[in-house]
């Protein structure tokens, strides 16, 4: 098995647990079916990486997993739902985050991103650090594979987009 297998098995273990605890933690409420229906996973990947493993070394590679790792923590604590976060590999993570909804999903992006930006600042990067990020719905009946496989879809689109503003960035410079 490669390495991504071993990151989907880990992250399915532990999106089981999550979802368990979420389920039992409402059932007395009558809600674990609306619940479990309210999760979703996001996937995270560091725009650039290689640039700064290249250019920087892969010390400051490392330093910037670190700080992407940090900003997912602060990140997800601001939502006050229970949540999951593992890296899925190279410069990869995901987020399993339980009782969520489409807004707070788009808050928890912007959060990221805010985060990110403010430890690079105290960090004194001397590279701009970012990620692209896409997020979907996980719901009981669906296989966690399909689900991360629609994040990361939505994940390339915000990737694409981040590319477009770089070219057109540059064009205007």
């Amino acid at each position: 098995m490669d390495l991504s297998t071993y990151a989907l098995m880990y992250l399915e273990l532990n999106v089981v647990s999550v979802l368990l605890v979420c389920v039992i933690r409402h059932k007395s409420n009558g809600l674990s079916q609306m619940v479990a229906q309210r999760n979703f996973v996001m996937a995270i990947d560091a725009n650039k990486f290689k640039s700064i493993n290249d250019t920087y070394g892969h010390a400051a590679g490392d330093m910037a997993l670190v700080r992407i790792a940090e900003a997912l923590n602060r990140s997800c604590r601001f939502t006050n739902k229970r949540s999951h976060i593992a890296r899925y590999g190279g410069d990869e993570f995901a987020v399993f985050i339980c009782g969520a909804d489409p807004e707070l999903m788009d808050s928890l992006k912007e959060k990221i991103s805010e985060s990110l930006k403010e430890l690079n600042d105290a960090d004194k990067a001397p590279y701009e650090l970012s990620v692209s990020m896409g997020y979907t719905k996980v719901t009981y009946w669906q296989p966690l594979k399909n689900a991360i496989e629609m994040a990361y879809k939505n994940l390339y689109e915000d990737k694409e987009r981040f590319h477009a503003n770089e070219q057109k960035s540059s064009l205007d410079s």
